[in-house]
């Protein structure tokens, strides 16, 4: 299978504290936004948040969107209005080889094209330890000790282990010899599993006379709540996103966004946040610039996977009213506004090293 592979750079050096937390959780909401407009590209993508890489199957695509260098382009246009640097880009028949190239180039604008049949030449070079990033399958420990053991054999590139017959390595270092030389002779034992994009459903009204306070629009909020949650609950699914779009008479229009924090079809919970977006958003109200229609939007839209599992039992967003309430807070004040602390050593007689803060709920932000 050919695989695209981006990799987008982490901080260039370590951050502690609260200001770490806080950029973490930025790439990992940015990272998450790239996915996802990526799966209008491909079904098949895949990622890892913190190595900043996002690997894409495009066998199919040549025939729609030309070649493999053009879906690169278009894939690399689609995660640009997500990530702030560009990131590097190689394309390859092994998901190692790629996620290696890509990570080789970072910093560069070329696409890396391997050719099918070169990827055990491409990969001979690379240290042993490189086959971690492939055999993600197995635990991490038993792959480090795997890897050591290779080393001690005097197998220290990942070329000299793709030379060593099978029944040799597997009395050394054990089933997992299969696995490490599959990898190494540049074949691809791992493929994408199809990730199910997320939908977006859209429901409008307009109104004969315009609405001039929150609570005239409470109403028809609820109207279309209602008229999108029915088919969110029609197909066991929930919501991650809501977006509500607000035409005024003479001015700009209003715009409000709730990030949920966790995926629910729960009309109470969303309205809730949605209004607090909206009071976050009129800090002065509307005045006499009354609301003339009104957009409503779900983004996000997935199965609920979860919910309908009677071994797991009611997952009710009112279970947990306290991550609702907090939510509520961020979307309202902003999600630096609520922080959440980790202790890191308790034994520690500094403060700043004793704890980490980090957002509650960083899936807020914009």
């Amino acid at each position: 299978m050919r695989t695209l592979a981006l990799y987008w750079p982490t901080l260039s050096r370590a951050v502690g504290g609260a200001a770490g937390s806080t950029a973490a959780d930025d790439r990992a909401v940015r990272l998450r936004s790239a996915r996802h407009a990526l799966g209008r590209l491909s079904p098949l993508v895949a990622g890892s948040d913190t190595y900043g890489l996002i690997e894409i199957g495009i066998d199919g695509l040549q025939a729609r969107s030309g070649s493999e260098r053009d879906i690169a382009a278009i894939a690399l246009r689609a995660v640009g209005v997500h990530l702030r640097k560009r990131p590097s880009a190689a394309v390859s028949s092994s998901r190692l080889l790629a996620v290696l190239l890509a990570r080789d180039g970072a910093g560069g604008d070329e696409v890396v094209v391997v050719p099918p049949g070169e990827e055990a030449e491409r990969l001979a070079g690379y240290p042993v330890e490189a086959l971690a990033l492939g055999a993600t399958e197995y635990a991490a420990e038993r792959m480090r000790d795997a890897l050591e053991r290779c080393a001690l054999l005097g197998l220290r590139t990942v070329g000299a282990l793709a030379r060593t017959q099978a029944a040799a390595l597997a009395a050394r270092v054990g089933p997992i010899a299969g696995a490490l030389l599959t990898l190494a002779r540049g074949f691809d034992v791992q493929a994408i599993a199809p990730a199910p994009l997320p939908r977006r459903l859209l429901a409008r009204a307009s109104f004969e006379m315009p609405l001039t306070s929150l609570e005239e629009f409470r109403f028809p909020l609820r109207r279309l709540l209602d008229e999108l949650l029915v088919r969110v609950r029609r197909d066991g699914a929930a919501v991650g996103i809501a977006r509500l779009h607000l035409a005024r008479e003479r001015s700009a229009p209003v715009r409000a966004v709730a990030r949920l924090p966790v995926p629910s079809a729960d009309r109470t919970q969303i309205e809730r946040l949605l209004l607090a977006s909206l009071e976050r958003a009129l800090l002065r109200g509307l005045g006499d610039d009354g609301v003339v229609s009104a957009q409503l939007r779900f983004d996000g839209v997935l199965p609920a996977t979860g919910d309908q599992l009677t071994l797991l039992g009611a997952r009710s967003p009112r279970v947990d009213r306290l991550a609702w309430s907090t939510a509520a807070i961020a979307v309202r004040f902003g999600a630096d506004r609520v922080l959440q602390g980790d202790v890191v050593d308790g034994d520690d007689a500094r403060s700043e090293r004793r704890v980490t803060w980090r957002r509650t709920h960083p899936e807020v932000q914009e």
